[in-house]
């Protein structure tokens, strides 16, 4: 039996970014509000690193082996994630890392408290 590692590797990758993007949509989704910000930032990390693994597999290249194995570091990706939240004085989604408060991110803190 004849494998494409280059095919397993685009394949994986290929889901590792639809599984990113339904991470993503799952931890900004308003319903999912009520989820601890320290779980959704473990989530985002784990998924991160797992990235990372996918992304170092998808350098390996060997010149002696013919149309396979190919250095696919610049042909593939996968989305970088960061937690967000809504603020909920200005409805914006923003980074968990920019809110000065659990509710209201630095600048409407900002704004609230001049």
């Amino acid at each position: 039996m004849k494998v494409s590692f280059d095919g397993i590797r685009r394949a994986t990758t290929a889901t590792m970014d639809d599984l990113g993007v339904s991470i993503q949509d799952m931890l900004i989704a308003d319903k999912y509000n009520d989820i601890e910000d320290e779980y959704k930032q473990n989530v985002v990390e784990k998924f991160n690193e797992a990235r990372k693994m996918v992304m170092g597999i998808n350098c390996l290249q060997d010149d002696d082996v013919v149309d396979d194995l190919n250095d696919l570091s610049e042909e593939l990706n996968i989305i970088h994630l960061e937690p967000k939240k809504r603020c909920e004085r200005c409805d914006e989604l923003k980074n968990i890392d920019d809110f000065a408060s659990d509710d209201m991110c630095n600048e409407c803190y900002e704004c609230e408290f001049e």
